[in-house]
């Protein structure tokens, strides 16, 4: 089949829609994906001036559309994303249509793939969203939106307006289909959960033995991710770990004030870089550290993060509640903190860390292995997802 997939997020970006669309490809799909430009530190594929850049990243077409930086704060991320939608409008105006299925994935916001839901109406192809973010509750969870006002009602109908209009919908976490049924009485949710596929990180190095415990956290920095709790007690307390920062957000530039105003030197900050040159770092960590506190149903969802450790064979040190938390705890294989957790609680789980020896740590990410492979392996029901979808395109097309 020949599919379409919108999202303003991809490769060398770490988000697993690269990884969905490579199984898709590796299915014997043609898939073209709508996207934009690497951002947050990473190069620029072509110059700046350059509106549309085509190419082929493993088997996946990718067009890339120039859009508005999003560093810079939040109305510059605001600017960022109305700048997709209308790039994204004006690109899908004019191309073909001969695709059989089109897709979206909704990562933040929901209005950046709101222009596939005019590409399919115009060619009558059925559409589907991956969603593994809410509106309007992400604005809530954030602090960006408080609920009931007026905006809130005015995003919250235009958010459900969007939901409904696609033939089928499928969740990242078991929470987002109780809230999409129960707050936006959506009738189109799949009764599958396609956890989020999981990144492409090798670590075949061999690990070396350091006196500090190695503790490793990758992705978004921002409000929401319980860190300075962590690295105060670390502090307080002169506990031998060092907690490793992969990624981007706002949240970077906090800690790298109090990494000086507090000389931690158990903190170590990494600038962002691609899936595949994770692997060194990822292969020396005794442990990896998962960290999601917002309040609303958003907080309950499994982190994707958490599933990239499992997949990895690492024993996790989280922060989580909701789905992240029931997994964890089934999986057995790690320490778990509760948000809302006391400076002692958080103390008494990473002196528990510590004690924990080599092999069993090994035997707790051997655990995660085997819960991830049996239970949050989201691709095994790939094909019954496109299947699913193919089904509408009888109806659509008035064939059934």
């Amino acid at each position: 089949m020949k599919i379409l997939m919108v999202s303003n997020y991809y490769a060398p970006e770490n988000f697993s829609i690269t990884p969905l669309c490579e199984a898709m490809v590796a299915l014997g799909h043609d898939v073209t994906v709508i996207t934009g430009y690497p951002q947050y530190g990473f190069p620029k594929r072509k110059p700046n001036d350059t509106l549309i850049y085509e190419e082929t990243m493993n088997g996946v077409h990718l067009v890339r559309l120039k859009t508005h930086s999003p560093v810079g704060g939040f109305l510059h991320r605001l600017w960022h994303y109305a700048s997709f939608l209308s790039a994204s409008k004006r690109y899908l105006k004019h191309h073909p249509g001969s695709y059989d299925l089109a897709l979206a994935m909704s990562l933040s916001p929901l209005m950046s793939i709101s222009s596939v839901l005019s590409f399919a109406k115009k060619y009558a192809i059925p559409v589907g969203l991956y969603c593994v973010d809410l509106w309007p509750e992400s604005l809530v969870a954030t602090g960006l939106l408080k609920k009931h006002s007026l905006l809130y009602r005015i995003i919250n109908r235009w958010s459900r307006t969007l939901y409904t209009r696609f033939d089928r919908i499928w969740v990242g976490s078991p929470s987002y289909r109780a809230y999409l049924k129960d707050h936006h009485h959506l009738n189109n949710v799949a009764s599958k959960t396609l956890y989020q596929p999981v990144l492409p990180i090798s670590t075949d190095v061999i690990s070396s033995h350091d006196r500090y415990f190695q503790l490793v956290y990758t992705g978004h920095v921002g409000r929401g991710h319980t860190i300075i709790p962590i690295l105060q007690c670390i502090a307080d307390h002169a506990l031998p770990i060092q907690l490793h920062i992969v990624g981007h957000g706002e949240g970077i530039a906090t800690l790298k004030h109090l990494q000086q105003q507090k000389g931690w030197s158990h903190l170590r900050i990494h600038s962002p870089v691609p899936s595949q040159k994770l692997g060194p770092l990822i292969a020396q960590a005794d442990a990896m550290f998962v960290t999601l506190d917002l309040p609303t149903v958003v907080g309950e969802t499994i982190p994707h993060k958490l599933l990239q450790a499992f997949q990895l064979q690492k024993p996790v040190l989280a922060y989580v509640r909701g789905d992240g938390a029931y997994h964890l705890q089934q999986s057995k294989g790690g320490w778990l903190m509760s948000p809302g957790a006391t400076k002692e609680d958080i103390k008494n789980q990473l002196v528990k860390m510590l004690e924990t020896s080599e092999e069993l740590r090994k035997t707790m990410g051997q655990y995660n292995k085997d819960y991830f492979e049996k239970e949050l392996n989201g691709l095994i029901y790939l094909p019954e997802v496109l299947e699913e979808l193919t089904s509408f395109k009888k109806s659509v097309k008035g064939e059934a």
